[in-house]
């Protein structure tokens, strides 16, 4: 017996799939690991683990964190540039903001459980640079502003460019 109501059955996703296949484009839930995935968790297995690097190396834990931040903007540009302009800064806002609350967070919190290998000044650290991904935030969700800004705007001069051609064509 089949309940149409199943939340185990995604009914409209069945289309969508049987219609991305036919025209030939990748669906967004195919389930394959890209290569974006595989750098964004290997910067977070960087920042997770701190001592990739050898002693030797002065200011090995800045070095690490920069590299690790930068490995997941590399990877998040990497997924979301063929997107559309909407769904392309909608994602990358969120993925910002989760990150930047991330990096606010996770390093106190794994400060207060007492890991040895976060001490309170790479706590501190890490907290500071949280606010370079506040501000990519910000950047983010202001172009997605503008964008839908500019969308609201186009779509109403569309409507006043038929409705101009409506009016003309009853005189």
């Amino acid at each position: 017996m089949k309940n149409r109501f199943s939340i185990f059955k995604h009914r409209y996703r069945l289309v969508e799939s049987q219609a991305m296949r036919r025209l030939g484009k990748k669906s967004p839930d195919d389930g394959k690991l890209e290569f974006a995935d595989i750098l964004i968790c290997f910067s977070i297995l960087g920042l997770l683990n701190i001592d990739l690097l050898p002693e030797s190396v002065p200011y090995r834990e800045h070095i690490l964190i920069f590299a690790s931040v930068a490995i997941v903007a590399l990877g998040a540009f990497l997924k979301f540039r063929r997107l559309a302009p909407r769904s392309c800064w909608t994602k990358a806002s969120w993925a910002a903001f989760m990150v930047a609350v991330a990096c606010s967070a996770l390093p106190w919190i794994l400060y207060a459980v007492g890991e040895d290998s976060m001490s309170m000044t790479l706590a501190t650290h890490i907290s500071l640079f949280s606010i370079l991904l506040w501000l990519i935030f910000a950047g983010c969700f202001m172009r997605l502003r503008y964008i839908r800004r500019r969308s609201r705007e186009e779509i109403a001069m569309m409507r006043l460019r038929e409705k101009r051609r409506r009016n003309l064509q009853t005189f």
